[in-house]
């Protein structure tokens, strides 16, 4: 129930590579100021190593803080701040929903520089949400140079597929409506 798009998470992940260090126990980025939400979990193959790495010591250390209540998204955040000790940053623009980093109109997924948008219970919003991110026509160049005679040519060619209605029949039928 989750809408992300990949292409957004790209320039953030590197972004976060160049200003912070990869080396163990690694990173995972934090989508909302009061800690981690499930929708979208960004961990540093380092961190996800200190994660199996420590995975047993978080369960004893926190087995009495009532934590078989907790999602994954919490004892997650709670396991790197207590045991693993990975870092966490927090990133804004990771993740927009109705429990954390929202504002009126949210849902409509017109903010584009939002990497993910959550929740979307019903195909059509899913759909109408997923469209704002996602062009209606691709244009593709391809240029070639041939070097025994010098010359280059370059043809742009705009593909009329509208990657849409391949995204409503895929959810259409995920979500039965």
């Amino acid at each position: 129930d989750t809408v992300w798009f990949p292409h957004r998470l790209v320039p953030l992940l590197m972004e976060t590579e160049q200003q912070h260090s990869l080396e163990a126990p690694g990173i995972y980025l934090n989508n909302c100021p009061q800690g981690l939400h499930g929708p979208i979990e960004i961990l540093s193959q380092t961190a996800f190593s200190t994660l199996a790495e420590v995975s047993p010591k978080c369960f004893w250390s926190m087995n009495n803080w009532g934590n078989w209540q907790w999602g994954e998204d919490m004892w997650l955040d709670q396991c790197f701040l207590t045991v693993g000790h990975a870092k966490r940053i927090y990133v804004p623009k990771m993740l927009a929903e109705d429990h954390c980093n929202n504002w009126p109109g949210w849902r409509s997924c017109e903010a584009e520089d939002i990497v993910a948008f959550h929740p979307f219970k019903n195909a059509e919003q899913y759909i109408q949400c997923t469209g704002k991110g996602v062009t209606t026509s691709t244009t593709r160049t391809v240029t070639q140079t041939t070097t025994a005679t010098a010359t280059t040519q370059t043809t742009t060619m705009t593909l009329n597929e509208n990657p849409m209605e391949k995204i409503e029949n895929f959810f259409g039928n995920i979500f039965h409506h």
